[in-house]
């Protein structure tokens, strides 16, 4: 108990000299400590949390808890502030706050130093290295993670040892995508690749940057890129990239990881390799696909039978061709071959004489029309004929 006596000269009553005495009893806590999360990968940092009103000695201001090693003679001590403990010259003979797995049972990580999380919480923070690092790649999925803490003075007033767990497992990774399927188009469409695989998340702390960011692959017919996926907020562990889908094949400004050339009709993969799976496994591919839109084109003309002399209304309708839903496209005169009987060479096609092609009837409609002008003569003067009277509507 610690007792505090006030001797008033005078109190209320006139009386000199009272004595106003206010006793408290000093007690002590027992402490605790935690991991941050129940699980953890055999890969990632981890967080231990030691609460200990005992060590809240400054409560104005964030007080830090340093785990020290002293030097052969004396050992491991507890440093608060100015108090050290224990307060003897003799310290304890392993780290007062220390982790060990089932795997990893001999630990010494070193002097390092928890933070109070506030003013006046009595609540302190580590965040440790990575545990593959820290154990020489002993700590294995399966493994019990233990963190103990040596509390010099518990709610009795002696030393106690207490402790907390957590499991080591992997997960393996889930990829997913925003749209099944993608069409070949201008202004370029787009993809999000989305991975969830938690023991990615390497820093509860922050974003991963750098080797910590997984890639996927995303091969075509054409290429295959490796695309480097961005975690979406720190402590999440789910990664994400869009990227472009583009059909020219040309370098420039879309010719990075954050496009992949295709054709049309073609199925596209994205794989993620996992180096840590669920229950141990490592190397996993997990994989999806999207598809590259296309349909089937279909042409047609506006009538049955023809005079020798009139117009003739070609329609096609292809809408993996209304390439810009913005703009009205053209189907150039090489992808369509008109001819007759008497002109088997006629015009368009890839050896036929050359003409513009079919225009789209408006802006995102997928319809495309030409008109195409008959005429009688030799074969080779209908070819003629049949090029300078090409219309489009």
């Amino acid at each position: 108990k610690v007792t505090v006596t006030y001797y008033d000269d005078w109190d209320a009553d006139g009386n000199t000299n009272v004595a106003v005495t206010k006793t408290v009893t000093y007690r002590s806590n027992t402490g605790s400590v935690s991991f941050e999360s129940s699980a953890y990968g055999p890969k990632c940092m981890v967080k231990i949390v030691l609460t200990d009103p005992d060590l809240n000695i400054d409560a104005y201001s964030k007080n830090t808890v340093t785990v020290q090693y002293s030097g052969a003679d004396i050992g491991w001590q507890l440093v608060v502030g100015s108090v050290t403990y224990p307060s003897e010259e003799t310290g304890w003979d392993d780290p007062p706050v220390r982790i060990y797995s089932s795997s990893w049972p001999t630990t010494d990580v070193g002097s390092f130093t928890l933070t109070e999380t506030d003013v006046n919480t009595g609540i302190f923070e580590y965040k440790t290295g990575q545990l593959s690092s820290l154990s020489n790649d002993q700590v294995a999925v399966g493994d019990t993670l233990y963190v103990e803490y040596i509390d010099p003075a518990n709610d009795a007033g002696t030393e106690e040892t207490v402790s907390g767990t957590a499991l080591i497992t992997a997960w393996t990774g889930t990829l997913s995508l925003d749209k099944d399927v993608v069409k070949i188009k201008t202004p370029l469409d787009e993809i999000t690749i989305t991975l969830k695989d938690p023991d990615r998340n390497i820093d509860p702390e922050a974003k991963e940057t750098g080797t910590n960011r997984p890639t996927v692959t995303v091969t075509s017919s054409e290429e295959s890129v490796t695309v480097t996926l961005e975690e979406t907020d720190k402590n999440t562990g789910i990664f994400e990239k869009t990227i472009k889908i583009d059909d020219d094949g040309a370098t420039g400004e879309y010719d990075t990881e954050e496009s992949i050339e295709v054709d049309k009709g073609e199925v596209v993969t994205v794989k993620y390799t996992d180096p840590d799976a669920a229950g141990g496994a490592t190397g996993i591919a997990v994989t999806t696909t999207f598809k590259i839109y296309s349909t089937d084109g279909s042409v047609s003309f506006d009538k049955d039978t023809y005079s020798p002399v009139s117009k003739a209304t070609i329609t096609i309708e292809d809408p993996d061709m209304n390439e810009d839903p913005l703009a009205i496209d053209t189907i150039p005169g090489s992808r369509i071959k008109v001819y007759s009987t008497s002109d088997p060479s006629g015009i368009g096609g890839y050896t036929g004489t050359v003409f513009a092609g079919a225009r789209e009837t408006g802006v995102d409609t997928g319809i495309f029309t030409v008109v195409i002008q008959l005429t009688t003569g030799s074969s080779s003067e209908a070819g003629r004929q049949l090029q300078s009277a090409t219309e489009t509507p």
